[in-house]
């Protein structure tokens, strides 16, 4: 199991009074997942709206924040083909992690 540093909200507000920094341990992928080790991840208008409570009825709290970053390919589960390992690719989440 991997450590990593993730930013996560546990009620809806201002951004600077909600967010908080906090470890977590990272599981080995699943068969049809993949591991990326995040490079850079951008703060983009439409990842503080749902921080302030916009769409409340639609996100379940704790949540992780953002909706796109870009990372390198660490390992993948055993459907993944081993090819991407060490690719740099594009990530669209949904608040999760």
């Amino acid at each position: 199991m991997l450590d990593a540093k993730c930013i996560k909200f546990y009620g809806f507000g201002s951004p600077k009074d909600v967010l908080k920094v906090e470890d977590k341990s990272i599981e080995p992928p699943k068969d049809n997942e993949v591991l990326v080790r995040m490079l850079a991840r951008p703060i983009n208008p439409s990842d503080l709206l749902p921080i302030r409570g916009a769409y409340s009825h639609r996100i379940s709290l704790p949540n992780i924040p953002g909706y796109e970053g870009v990372g390198i390919v660490e390992d993948v589960g055993s459907l993944v083909s081993s090819f991407l390992i060490g690719k740099r690719r594009n990530i669209k989440s949904a608040c999760r992690f």
